[in-house]
């Protein structure tokens, strides 16, 4: 929180002696850290979007990188507030402008920029499923930047999610370069999963976990299929691993942590370690249907072990 007081403070100084350029790139920093890097409890869409406002007013009519990203971080909180079609036009005016900056600037990084900005179409066409533009918006971004592994993950992931029958030779293609990608590796693991091969499943669900970060997704992708095959000991030697600070997960996963971790240890009869994950369960997901279903069970089962 120190920096976001000593921005403020610089842009109040700045607001008061009349300097726009500070106050141009001050209002752009909090407008992103509020709009996507603070902890999610502190994200502010409408503080976001009156910063950006207030940079852009201070805009003449040159077009400038600042210029066209202040319009691109505006077009974010369009996507974000599920106004999908006008994200899509804002951004496709930055790459107009940015075209035509490129035309009269010898500047070697505006592609970088133009990448970035298509890459920020595509993600709109990912979410409308629109697969024209996708794999044109993609093909585009190969061009501008061929050499980066990251959007043709996502590239992949569209293509399995979608259930295109291109996603095999694609992810063959992606994985020759990116051995040690757990990304890759997931995806390969999921999609053996939809075809019920959960031996090679298992396989590159295993490399995942073991290239990445420890992260919860790829510890919970793993996890389940461990319950899945019955291998309760492998469970819970992973449980007993865990990384990732639990008090750290958002709301949306914790409840799936839980519950996948409570299955864990009531088939490993670790009926004492149980307790405080119930606890926590009945804090935070009292109500939901899982979590009602999951502690009924739990408590008929542990009756009758006590009968």
């Amino acid at each position: 929180m120190y920096e976001v007081e000593k921005t403020e403070y610089y842009l109040e100084l700045a607001r008061k002696l009349g300097d726009k350029n500070i106050i141009i790139e001050a209002n752009y920093m909090l407008a992103m850290l509020f709009a996507r890097h603070h902890k999610k409890h502190l994200l502010n869409d409408s503080y976001s979007k009156a910063l950006l406002n207030e940079a852009y007013s201070y805009f003449g009519d040159e077009v400038t990188i600042n210029k066209i990203f202040n319009r691109n971080g505006y077009a974010l909180l369009l996507f974000k507030d599920r106004r999908v079609d006008d994200a899509i036009s804002m951004l496709k005016e930055c790459i107009n402008s940015l075209i035509h900056l490129k035309k009269i600037s010898n500047d070697s990084a505006i592609e970088i920029h133009e990448s970035v900005l298509v890459y920020n179409v595509l993600q709109c066409y990912f979410s409308k499923k629109n697969h024209n533009q996708v794999d044109k918006y993609f093909r585009k971004l190969e061009l501008l930047d061929p050499n980066f592994l990251e959007y043709k993950i996502e590239y992949a992931r569209y293509l399995l999610e979608n259930g295109s029958k291109d996603f095999c030779e694609f992810i063959d293609k992606i994985a020759f370069f990116g051995k040690d990608f757990p990304e890759i590796y997931s995806l390969i693991g999921f999609y053996h999963y939809k075809n019920n091969n959960l031996e090679k499943s298992l396989e590159n669900y295993q490399q995942a976990y073991h290239l990445s970060d420890r992260g919860f997704e790829f510890w919970y992708d793993l996890q389940y299929l461990y319950t899945e095959l019955g291998m309760y000991d492998d469970a819970q030697k992973l449980l007993e691993q865990c990384q990732f600070k639990i008090s750290e997960l958002d709301l949306e996963v914790l409840e799936d942590y839980l519950i996948i971790s409570l299955e864990i240890l009531y088939n490993c009869n670790k009926f004492e370690q149980m307790q405080p994950l119930l606890r926590i369960l009945d804090i935070h997901f009292g109500d939901s249907i899982k979590s009602v279903e999951l502690k009924k069970f739990i408590e008929r089962k542990i009756s009758k072990l006590n009968e």
